[in-house]
């Protein structure tokens, strides 16, 4: 029977990023009621991107953009997210844009 590493960072539930966005649009639902501007519209976040050091082939060390950590749970690079203001959003999932489809 395989065990699992003490050196695996701990599965984070997907339940926490619907949580982290949910908080997002509640309180962006808010300040616009409280401003009296109309509740529509799309929140769209662009992720981190992989940077070259200059004049080089070598890739710096990737980080994810903390925010789109936090509400979308993707550590890859070069991704995009929408999330609608007015539905929640699609399900329990945002749109979340994968590199390829940009270009």
């Amino acid at each position: 029977m395989a065990s699992l590493s003490s050196l695996t960072p701990p599965t984070v539930p997907v339940e926490l990023y619907v949580t982290n966005r949910e908080k997002l649009l509640s309180s962006l639902r808010h300040h616009l009621s409280q401003s009296s501007r109309p509740i529509h519209g799309i929140v769209f976040l662009q992720g981190g991107e992989e940077q070259n050091r200059y004049d080089t082939d070598h890739t710096e060390l990737f980080r994810q953009e903390s925010f789109f950590a936090y509400l979308f749970g993707v550590r890859e690079p070069g991704f995009y997210g929408a999330i609608d203001i007015v539905l929640k959003e699609n399900g329990d999932l945002p749109n979340i844009i994968s590199p390829p489809l940009i270009k």
